[in-house]
């Protein structure tokens, strides 16, 4: 949306939240199986056991280890569209290719990728949600983000397991990892709202008002529309977390 429009009426930002859910759900749905099913490998493609598993679930660990760190230096959530879509698009091509390939050293690189992607798209999601989400309905949001990834993941891996008797293990993470890539493509709305919410921050600690000004051409009395005086209506405060009276200010400039 236009950096003018009010964070909190922001229809593009209801659309954006539906997107989010749904991309999260068929993650979920798709790569969450992956743990499911490693025993299977561990013991039938690679001919190991109980160490093996360990090495293959560690390698996930791993990879999500990676992606946590990744997340936490960052500060602002712009740009994290980009993120969630390379994360995406990444851990459903690692998923694919390992199920394909049987190189023990290769399937540990490609399982770091699959788990620092699946946990880099949710945390980064849930953290764009929680940013742009108004407080009011920050509860409401974040239980359907807890339904999408973890409700939706057990009825995942009973399909993926119910696939995997029929048609095997590797073939059905195959199928997963490119069905991955039939969620919705990211928008760009985290990086208006993102720098939306950020401006309006930094705008708060400077003491500066926040907001842009819409501007409004206001008649005097009597006067005609070439000497219409251009007024500013400016947005000086917004509701804050620190009271739990919501407020806004406005002046006329």
């Amino acid at each position: 949306p236009p950096r003018s429009t009010p964070l909190y009426s922001s229809a593009a930002s209801d659309v954006y939240k539906r997107q989010a859910l749904t991309l999260i759900a068929i993650a979920a749905w798709t790569i969450s199986p992956y743990s499911s099913l490693m025993p299977i490998f561990a013991k039938d493609i690679y001919g190991g056991g109980p160490h093996t598993l360990g090495y293959l679930l560690s390698a996930t660990g791993a990879g999500a280890l990676a992606s946590t760190l990744y997340l936490a230096q960052r500060d602002s959530i712009v740009g994290l569209g980009r993120v969630i879509a390379l994360a995406t698009v990444g851990c459903g091509i690692a998923l694919a290719a390992f199920a394909l390939q049987r190189v023990f050293p290769l399937a540990l690189v490609l399982l770091a990728v699959v788990g620092g992607g699946v946990i880099l798209a949710a945390a980064a999601t849930n953290t764009i949600l929680q940013t742009i989400v108004e407080d009011r309905l920050r509860g409401r949001v974040l239980g359907f983000f807890t339904m999408a990834f973890l409700g939706v993941a057990p009825l995942g891996n009973l399909a993926a397991g119910a696939l995997a008797k029929t048609f095997g293990a590797p073939a059905t993470l195959a199928v997963n990892g490119v069905g991955e890539h039939a969620g919705p493509g990211p928008q760009q709305q985290d990086e208006d709202v993102g720098a939306e919410r950020d401006d309006a921050q930094q705008q708060r600690r400077a003491g500066e008002p926040v907001g842009e000004p819409a501007h409004r051409h206001l008649l005097q009395p009597g006067a005609d529309q070439r000497n219409a005086l251009p007024l500013s209506l400016k947005h000086i405060s917004e509701p804050t977390r620190r009271t739990p009276i919501s407020y806004a200010v406005f002046c006329l400039k």
